[in-house]
């Protein structure tokens, strides 16, 4: 179970979107290599982004239309509260 309750500042409501989501793994060198900014994690905001941006999350998880994304640290910490599947890397 999960440390993180209700009152965690990073959530939000996301729980209407993303409960039960298959999510894929999307490691940061997959990303578009001249992209400065693809999106930002869906609880810290935590910008995703391709090529060198040093303040950007490393790997993340996306939704199969790549319209949602996770950071690894938030969904480590919310994988068991929201009942996540993790599909094959994409």
């Amino acid at each position: 179970m999960t440390p993180f309750g209700k009152d965690d500042w990073r959530l939000h409501d996301q729980e209407r979107y993303l409960h039960g989501a298959t999510l894929h793994p999307a490691p940061r060198r997959l990303a578009v290599p001249d992209a400065c900014y693809d999106g930002h994690c869906e609880f810290c905001w935590e910008p995703i982004a391709g090529g060198d941006r040093l303040d950007a999350a490393s790997e993340a998880y996306a939704t199969h239309r790549g319209d949602r994304w996770v950071c690894s640290r938030c969904f480590e910490d919310f994988k068991s509260l929201f009942a996540w599947v993790v599909a094959n890397a994409v």
